[in-house]
């Protein structure tokens, strides 16, 4: 048996490869004008996590919609709050896919994507959105090796554009 003790002295991190490849999918709804969206990351399962993620919409997808107010959630643990979309992460570590419902959070000045992962690990990760470009910036992401990462928004009157 080994003992470990604090601080734990890891090296050798600047050595793992790091190459993330980013894709959009969008698709369009056939009953209205809508769309839904779908951007994620892909990286082999021997790469560097990344602490943190941005990613960016097409279009007008994440954008200014006065409307989608009325989405804002204040407690994504509420019954009330309508989900925007579904994020999923798929790790090596884990024999299936993660999926958490993702909830338009924050204010109408200031929105957030709250992705609210469930048992078998709860994990709440909130990403801080920026509607001039498009973006939603997740930080301090789980020091987890992840193969995928989506975050897929719905088309239609639970879209948080």
């Amino acid at each position: 048996m080994q003992t470990v003790s604090q601080p734990l002295d890891v090296t050798g991190c600047s050595k793992l490869k790091y190459a993330p490849k980013l894709a959009i999918k969008v698709a369009k709804d056939s009953s209205d004008r809508d769309v839904s969206v779908t951007a994620g990351v892909t990286q082999a399962a021997d790469e560097a996590p990344s602490k943190s993620l941005t990613l960016g919409f097409a279009g007008s997808t994440l954008g200014v919609n006065l409307s989608s107010v009325k989405l804002l959630c204040t407690d994504v643990t509420s019954s009330k709050c309508s989900p925007v979309g579904v994020a999923t992460a798929v790790s090596p570590l884990y024999p299936k896919p993660l999926t958490a419902s993702a909830y338009l959070t924050g204010s109408a000045l200031s929105p957030t994507l709250t992705l609210v992962f469930p048992a078998s690990f709860p994990l709440t990760l909130v990403g801080n959105v920026t509607l001039t470009t498009r973006q939603a910036s997740f930080t301090g992401l789980p020091d987890i090796p992840l193969t995928r990462l989506s975050l897929a928004l719905n088309a239609g009157p639970t879209r948080c554009s």
